[in-house]
């Protein structure tokens, strides 16, 4: 096996670590969120949260209009799980509303 080839399998297994490393915090995150208490019939359902391509497919975008909205400061950054945002369902209308403002949404 040549250099390179080494090469390449390390930096498959590094990024391979990063990827299990963001989906556990991701899970860490979900979980974490969850209630140990019985919610109430009348609560409302926990709020949805969506990746910047998600949200793109959703808005019939593509993904760097979304990630636009942010970079421009047009909409508030949302938090984020490494450098993934997660962006609040609820926020969709609001993002819609932004995107045809700025003609990127027919």
């Amino acid at each position: 096996m040549g250099i390179l080839s080494l090469a390449g399998l390390a930096i498959q297994a590094i990024l391979q670590a990063l990827l299990r490393r963001a989906v556990d915090a991701v899970w860490e995150r979900i979980m974490s969120a969850k209630t140990t208490t019985v919610p109430s019939t009348s609560a409302p359902p926990p709020e949805r949260y969506l990746s910047t391509v998600e949200a793109a497919i959703r808005l019939q975008v593509s993904r760097a209009s979304v990630m636009r909205l942010f970079e421009r400061r047009l909409m508030p950054e949302p938090e984020r799980v490494g450098h993934v945002r997660l962006i609040p369902e609820g926020w969709l209308p609001e993002m819609e509303r932004v995107l045809r403002e700025h003609g990127w949404l027919k």
